[in-house]
């Protein structure tokens, strides 16, 4: 299998083989979908269709409304079609109002970002049916990768699992990998940097989301606990 790179891997900006992620996001997150989703359920043919409607008639933002993409926000919200329009419509908020941490750019554009290997997809599922996502911490370098580096990697890879109908329904798994991980990375965690970064992180569209800490210490566990608890305890 590819680790995590545009199309390649790139073995000079990653040491250790992953033999089991799969490729790098090769579409760009605003890519539409054309396929009619759910023709055979009546009642989430018609919730979706009753969200276009809503999204179409909202002037505030330019969004996507095909189905793959509002399927995200109903099944996040359990079908319930007003509470979907208004996460859509916080996300898209704060992404108005802090436009440096969502991508914005073409995909090629985060391509060397994307082949440090800093987070990956594994090709596997858990035994609930949830994708499995690895940062490695340790591999940060806080003199080349900023914050918003690390929120767009994060959002490039979200959007790579939620064009996933099973994804969307199950959740993601998020392995946060400190091994290597520096004191010094702790810069990042800022007031503003963790105020910001937990409200896109409450407000993705995705169903379920669960950490796990490996390869951490009493110190790491420090810095982990000032960042997690401002997380929604949906998370």
């Amino acid at each position: 299998a590819k680790t995590g790179g545009v199309g390649k891997q790139n073995d000079n900006n990653n040491n250790n083989n992953h033999d089991s992620v799969v490729p790098a996001p090769e579409a760009t997150p605003g890519q539409q979908q054309s396929k009619s989703l759910y023709a055979d359920d009546a009642k989430k043919s018609a919730k979706i269709k009753e969200l276009r409607k809503l999204v179409e008639n909202c002037d505030d933002f330019v969004r996507r409304v095909d189905d793959l993409f509002l399927c995200r926000f109903l099944n996040c919200c359990d079908w319930n079609v007003e509470e979907a329009q208004q996460r859509m419509c916080k996300l898209f908020k704060l992404k108005y109002d802090h436009p440096e941490w969502f991508v914005d750019k073409p995909l090629t554009h985060y391509e060397d970002l994307l082949n440090r290997n800093i987070k990956f997809v594994l090709d596997k599922r858990d035994k609930k049916g949830r994708r499995i996502f690895v940062s490695r911490l340790g591999a940060l370098d806080i003199n080349v990768s900023s914050a918003t580096d690390l929120a767009h990697l994060d959002e490039l890879w979200v959007e790579y699992m939620l064009n996933d109908l099973e994804t969307q329904q199950n959740g993601i798994v998020c392995l946060l990998d400190m091994s290597g991980y520096s004191i010094k990375s702790m810069r990042y965690l800022t007031p503003g940097n963790i105020r910001i970064g937990s409200a896109k992180a409450d407000l993705l569209p995705v169903k379920h989301m669960e950490f796990h800490v490996v390869n951490s210490s009493v110190l790491l566990n420090a810095a982990v606990a000032i960042l997690f608890p401002v997380l929604s305890k949906q998370i």
